[in-house]
């Protein structure tokens, strides 16, 4: 079973997500140029607001031991030795990793920076785990030797060089400790996934997917050139302190994601006891974050706050993206994008219903007044608002599951 939302939200003069030259994304779709803003971009803060709401914190880092050893200076460790035991984290932990992880030193800490090669993702309670076992191993911790700096001017190109006239490492954590604590998951984990590939039981499905966010219309980036003043000129003086260039787009976007309920409930639960009520609880705390957040990008000088106008969703036993819709851009008119593009997703639906002969168990929509006074045929029922769509939404998927297994149970 796929929850799905849709929705067609108006970006004003902005540039959320910047590539390395600092223009807005793009991409060609339909033989024009659209505005883009990744998914990625998107998740970063729909994730941040999803652990704020359920109290559920993780961290990607590189810095596990420098993240440790904070914790465990700030409970009264020295630093020397507070270093010392965020690095037997990572030692033990990569002692007891796959044979290939292991050869590639990818959890191996820096001799400098303490930072592992790779990026973990840890559940803020795993964290307070791990600091636990230090707290209890802190008598072998303390009298392990520190690494020697690397060579001044030299770069190590390979793990074996970073390890370069270092002290023997001596494991004095068990690998068999650590790694169920780097393989704690919670409800943002199991929503998003997990995959490293050095510790293979950390490894989380994740039930989300979420696709970059187009415009329905064509795009043309905008130049703006600025100019800063220095406050502090002698009398008469003239001119900027700096000047530049800076782009920026505008557009009506087409966004997309599905939530697999069933993944998510196993991911919560297990895969013979899956957690459906909760993974139910956690589509809709996703779903109005999915609407109510806004990547950062630029957002100090163009204060882009929108939410979406328009807002579709369906229980399905399938995912379909409707973006094809909009394959072929909306024409510019002085009337705008959004009416027309509620229209036309209109139009596509109830073609696509035909021709695949799938029908949504269940399908919603709600709309602000700038969507246009015409209420799509081919969307389903109509809500007041967001979070009354939201409601709706779960609780068909909660009926869906129900007769899903009396069906099965008869």
């Amino acid at each position: 079973m796929f929850v799905t939302i849709h929705a067609l939200q108006s970006l004003p003069y902005s540039n959320l997500n910047r590539d390395r030259e600092g223009a807005p994304k793009t991409c060609e779709y339909g033989g024009v140029v659209r505005a883009r803003v990744s998914s990625q971009a998107w998740k970063r803060p729909i994730r941040d607001a999803i652990e704020t709401e359920l109290g559920a914190s993780t961290w990607r880092t590189r810095r596990l031991a420098p993240k440790i050893a904070d914790r465990l200076i700030a409970a009264g460790w020295n630093g020397d030795d507070a270093r010392r035991a965020g690095r037997a984290v990572l030692d033990a932990a990569a002692g007891a990793a796959a044979k290939s992880a292991s050869k590639q030193g990818g959890l191996r800490p820096d001799p400098d920076t303490d930072e592992s090669n790779i990026m973990l993702w840890v559940a803020d309670a795993a964290l307070d785990e791990l600091v636990a076992l230090c707290d209890s191993q802190r008598d072998a911790i303390v009298a392990t030797p520190l690494p020697t700096p690397k060579k001044s001017g030299r770069k190590a190109t390979k793990p074996s060089d970073s390890e370069h006239e270092q002290p023997e490492r001596v494991t004095v954590l068990d690998g068999a400790a650590v790694l169920p604590a780097l393989e704690t998951r919670n409800p943002v984990i199991s929503l998003l996934g997990r995959f490293v590939a050095e510790l293979p039981g950390s490894q989380v499905d994740g039930a989300v997917q979420m696709a970059h966010a187009i415009s329905v219309n064509a795009t043309t980036d905008e130049v703006d050139f600025f100019a800063t003043v220095d406050d502090y000129l002698d009398d008469g003086s003239r001119g900027a302190a700096h000047i530049g260039d800076a782009e920026y787009t505008s557009g009506t976007m087409y966004r997309y994601a599905t939530v697999n309920v069933d993944r998510l409930a196993a991911n919560l639960g297990t895969e013979d006891a899956p957690d459906i009520d909760g993974a139910l609880q956690l589509v809709d705390v996703f779903a109005r974050a999915f609407c109510r957040e806004l990547p950062t990008g630029k957002q100090n000088v163009t204060a882009a706050h929108t939410w979406p106008d328009f807002v579709y969703t369906t229980v399905t036993d399938r995912p379909l993206s409707l973006v094809t819709a909009f394959e072929k851009a909306l024409r510019p008119s002085s009337n705008g994008y959004l009416e027309r593009a509620v229209a036309q997703l209109d139009r596509y639906n109830k073609g696509m219903l035909a021709f695949t002969g799938e029908h949504p168990r269940w399908h919603g929509h709600a709309l602000s007044p700038a969507a246009g006074a015409d209420e799509p045929a081919n969307l389903g029922e109509l809500h007041t608002g967001i979070s009354d769509l939201v409601r709706a939404t779960t609780d068909a998927a909660a009926d869906t599951a129900a007769a899903r297994d009396t069906a099965g149970a008869a």
